[in-house]
């Protein structure tokens, strides 16, 4: 375990380099190369911070690392900057603080500099919550 990976932080996970104020503040947002030319995986570990009142990841916090997650695979798939215009999540379980999280993302295929992207939080086995999202690209 090197000093920079938290007690929780699977193997093979770095730090992923924030993408803008917001992101700096609310990360650390993990990322796992899986290869094959697949998208990376995506992981957060909720701290005291990420949560509600009642102990559990605030929806807040969720909807901001599915959205995030999307947007970094999209970015890393076309290396062109991208904006959010439509963006939907279903939280299905809750995620207690310190529970380990991962995303995968599935992408669409680009129409007219537009782009769909979906994804799936998963922690402990279980989906907990999917998210849906249509982002602008500006090659």
């Amino acid at each position: 375990m090197s000093v920079d990976r938290p007690v929780g932080v699977p193997e093979g996970f770095e730090r992923t380099s924030a993408r803008g104020p917001f992101t700096a503040v609310n990360g650390p947002i993990w990322r796992k190369t899986v290869g094959n030319g697949a998208l990376p995986l995506f992981g957060l570990l909720p701290e005291e911070r990420h949560t509600n009142g009642l102990g559990f990841m605030h929806g807040g916090m969720v909807a901001t690392f599915l959205d995030s997650a999307m947007a970094q695979a999209i970015f890393e798939k076309f290396g062109t900057r991208l904006v959010t215009l439509e963006f939907s999540v279903t939280f299905l379980h809750v995620v207690m603080k310190g529970r380990w999280c991962e995303a995968q993302v599935t992408l669409g295929a680009p129409i007219e500099n537009r782009i769909t992207a979906q994804v799936d939080m998963v922690s402990r086995g279980q989906v907990c919550a999917q998210g849906r999202g249509i982002f602008q690209l500006f090659p």
